[in-house]
């Protein structure tokens, strides 16, 4: 990647900006564990991984922006002239900071790693800075663990990607040789890399719920109390779940993570017509890579994602057979009119040809009161990093505890025995008819 190389048109939009993604993998450290070697041991695998991929000590600036005129500007990275460090905070003696047994005892719940005490950077930020470095990583020793939290800039990378780089890292603490097609795949041109229609493309519906019917739609929302909530789904419940929406799909194929989204919307979607008329229209924002529809290697590791949005009402999310609901999100995936590659084509046609990216959002249509947006990584395998120090497999990856965001939800990786665990934000009221509610609890076990 040259040093005056810009990123793709995607990682163009400025929303972007705000997000960092602090993946937190969490570990057993016995007490006769050498900290200082093992720092220098990530530090000196760091230093490896910047000399093979030298954007990832980069940061991210914004140039030319000015949102008087319209224009949000050119994003590109600088590359660093220092190496990252990594950031060290040693809390076994600080009993505000939970040890290793009472994550243990909460399950891993998201909300005993705060963002402020556990990663470098907060995960959100109103009003981003000037300069946002592309990753820093920051190992905090607590009593009886280890919580390695990688903060990648969501304009740089997607989940996927930044799962890539952390498995780039592990192999620089295996001292391990990187090869030649992960050097070019690592280090590719970003600038033209999305394939754009041609000149007589039109925007069409195929747009519709990303272009705002006002300039400010979708832009704020009303702050409601709101909170996160993490909740386990063992690997016999994931089967189950499984095998009730192959059962009583629509389509020739269910996945996994169908099965599961589909499982979220209509559990959220039953206890939300406690306050809620059931004739109300939910939408569910589904985030996809969107890598192989395009083209692009499956390592790639920069932002290649699209949102595909799913409608219903909370009437007949209710009623509908759980494979009904899966076959939904499939049948999105596989269409051919528009097709996924068409989709995702045209809007990265649409926003090269407006100099304001943030003139298409996907929050554009969005009532988080009854919508909900989905992210999985539940093809992730990053339960096998163990990044060469001795402690095996990590306990524990979750995302650190961040703001409140009404309707978000993440699907973490599953681990080696095929539990999975679910973060959830919604408001106070519908955090607790969840809890409350006996066909999700059937299913999924609350922890914290």
């Amino acid at each position: 990647m040259a040093a005056d190389d810009v990123l793709n048109i995607f990682e163009q939009r400025p929303v972007w900006e705000r997000l960092v993604m602090n993946a937190a993998m969490c570990y057993q450290l016995p007490e006769e564990t050498d900290t200082r070697q093992m720092i220098e041991k990530l530090q000196d695998a760091l230093d490896r991984l910047v000399d093979s991929f030298p954007w990832l000590a980069g940061t991210v600036i914004t140039e030319g922006r000015d949102l008087q005129k319209g224009n949000s500007g050119v994003v590109r990275i600088v590359h660093g002239r220092e190496k990252p460090k990594i950031t060290v905070k040693d809390y076994r003696q600080t009993p505000a900071v939970p040890d290793v047994q009472q994550l243990k005892e909460s399950g891993y719940a998201c909300a005993m790693l705060d963002d402020s005490i556990f990663a470098p950077r907060p995960a959100f930020v109103l009003i981003p800075s000037k300069e946002k470095p592309v990753l820093l990583i920051q190992a905090s020793i607590i009593s009886g663990g280890l919580v390695l939290v990688f903060s990648g800039c969501h304009a740089t990378m997607d989940m996927p990607g930044q799962g890539q780089v952390m498995r780039w890292f592990s192999k620089a603490c295996h001292n391990l040789p990187f090869t030649p097609a992960e050097l070019e795949v690592g280090n590719m041109s970003r600038r033209n890399l999305i394939p754009l229609l041609d000149s007589t493309y039109e925007p069409g519906e195929e747009l519709a719920l990303q272009i705002p019917p006002t300039p400010t739609a979708g832009l704020l929302f009303p702050r409601v109390p709101s909170q996160w909530a993490t909740f386990k789904i063992s690997r016999q419940a994931v089967d189950d779940i499984k095998a009730a929406a192959t059962a009583t799909r629509t389509s020739a194929f269910v996945s996994t993570d169908d099965s599961l989204s589909a499982f979220i919307w209509q559990s959220v979607a039953r206890v939300r017509t406690q306050r809620l008329s059931p004739d109300t229209i939910s939408k569910a924002v589904r985030t996809v890579d969107v890598r192989q529809a395009l083209g692009i290697p499956r390592d790639y590791p920069g932002l290649v994602q699209n949102n595909l949005f799913h409608m219903c009402s909370l009437k007949e999310l209710s009623e509908l057979p759980l494979g009904a609901v899966a076959s939904k999100f499939r049948d999105a995936l596989t269409r051919t009119s528009p097709s996924l590659t068409f989709y995702t084509r045209a809007l990265a046609t649409a926003l090269s040809r407006t100099s304001d990216k943030s003139s298409l959002r996907i929050t554009s249509h969005l009532d988080l009161s009854s919508d909900l947006i989905i992210t999985s990584s539940v093809s992730s395998g990053a339960y096998h990093l163990d990044f060469a120090l001795g402690l095996g497999p990590p306990e524990a990856v979750r995302l650190t505890h961040q703001i409140t965001f009404e309707s978000m939800v993440y699907l973490l990786p599953p681990t080696p025995n095929g539990d999975i665990a679910i973060i959830v934000c919604l408001r106070n009221e519908d955090i607790a008819a969840l809890r409350a509610d006996g066909s999700f609890n059937k299913y999924a076990r609350y922890t914290g």
